[in-house]
């Protein structure tokens, strides 16, 4: 779809630091992994019509046709537009949309892909998460399963409530995909945050499950330094460890499993990317991405 512009009335849902916009789009299109639009709201700031904001499109909602009838999108609160975002006194917001614009990154002709993301990071990651296990169950252009790692590294533990319901949402699709398939292979969802890690344990899922696991790593310093190497049940799926993430070794441990090329996809702070894009590039096995949304070192937007 060419990208236009719209007018369109978006409902704001605020959760702890960061913001979320969601709206109709006048002109539905189909979204893709790796889309983002610019945002302009006139009644933020006088001024504001002259500012266009870029922000990553999360997740959005299919009609009939597979054209998007709703949007998220999810910004974290630091100044400027965002925090005003947050101080906005009404529970809506009429918006000037400009887009989409992005060019999607290929998944299909991988065996296995990792996702690794910082902070808001993970807004530009979830969508592939969507769009691949939406493949999986419509069968797509590729009739084999794909194995799906997340390793979200969180500021703060809360920040997963950005997106927990989403999160959800796709390991019921993940269930649902399990129940239908004949033939798969385990794969698994990790997310990971600060200085502790959250290990999902799936030995009470089906095998045929494109996620497998979802992990998160909790920055807690206070937690760290009293729970190091302790872990945490986290309802029937989860088990909570706490350590900083081996980024190298979870490269590695994939590589290992995968059988053939691996995608790693990376959305970070500055350190973490030149981190893995070294380690990542001399290895044969695996291709290195970076998306076209890369949070700050202070894990800001845009």
């Amino acid at each position: 779809m060419m990208a236009g512009k719209f007018f369109a009335r978006a409902s704001i849902t605020k959760t702890n630091d960061a913001v979320q916009l969601s709206f109709r789009p006048r002109r539905p299109w189909k979204v893709r992994a790796g889309q983002y639009v610019y945002l302009k709201a006139p009644a933020i700031r006088l001024l504001s019509i002259a500012e266009s904001h870029p922000f990553n499109i999360i997740w959005w909602e299919n009609g009939p046709d597979e054209r998007a009838e709703t949007i998220s999108i999810l910004a974290q609160v630091q100044s400027g537009f965002t925090k005003e975002l947050l101080c906005h006194s009404s529970d809506h917001l009429r918006v000037l949309i400009d887009g989409p614009y992005g060019e999607p990154q290929d998944t299909e002709p991988y065996d296995s892909i990792l996702m690794i993301c910082t902070g808001i990071g993970i807004s530009a990651q979830l969508p592939y998460a969507k769009e691949i296990l939406r493949r999986q169950a419509t069968g797509g252009s590729s009739p084999r399963k794909q194995r799906v790692t997340i390793i979200w590294v969180m500021e703060k533990e809360y920040h997963s409530d950005w997106v927990c319901d989403w999160m959800d949402q796709l390991l019921e699709k993940d269930l649902e995909n399990a129940k239908h398939a004949t033939s798969a292979r385990t794969s698994k969802v990790s997310g990971h945050l600060k200085d502790a890690q959250l290990m999902q344990n799936g030995s009470n899922m089906e095998k045929q499950e494109i996620i497998e696991s979802v992990s998160r790593l909790l920055e807690s310093m206070e937690s760290s330094k009293n729970l190091s190497g302790s872990e945490v049940q986290i309802g029937r799926r989860g088990i909570q460890t706490f350590g900083k993430p081996n980024l190298c070794a979870i490269i590695n441990d994939e590589i290992n499993t995968c059988r053939d090329k691996l995608l790693i996809s990376v959305s970070t702070d500055s350190k973490t990317r030149d981190l893995i894009r070294e380690f990542a590039l001399t290895k044969d096995k695996a291709d290195y991405y970076e998306t076209e949304f890369q949070p700050s070192d202070s894990y800001v937007s845009f």
